[in-house]
């Protein structure tokens, strides 16, 4: 038996319909897809490879941001671990003072 698969990543998906659309129109009256309404799939199409793209430079965007907040997430990080220890120097026979910075102090 022979499998003929449809992609499952839609940028594939958009490919193939992309290619499939092309020969449609290439065969033109002699095209068995003639019975489907290419021409309203190809609007959607064109808006959704659209959408896709917005979504993919969002997606960039979004990862570059991500980096630099971690980046200064960890600076930030560093000074709060510094501000504990010195902290932690300065009230040492009452450690529950820090609490009055916002750290949560357990015993």
């Amino acid at each position: 038996m022979t499998k003929v698969s449809i992609p499952v990543k839609v940028e594939d998906l958009f490919r193939l319909a992309e290619l499939i659309h092309a020969k449609h129109t290439e065969l033109g009256d002699a095209s068995p897809l003639n019975m489907l309404d290419w021409a309203v799939a190809k609007t959607n199409l064109d808006a959704a490879v659209a959408k896709h793209q917005i979504f993919e430079d969002l997606h960039r965007q979004a990862e570059t941001i991500r980096e630099e907040r971690d980046l200064m997430a960890g600076q930030i990080r560093e000074i709060v671990r510094q501000s504990r220890d010195i902290l932690k120097g300065v009230h040492r026979k009452d450690m529950h003072k820090l609490g009055e910075y916002g750290f949560e102090v357990n015993n």
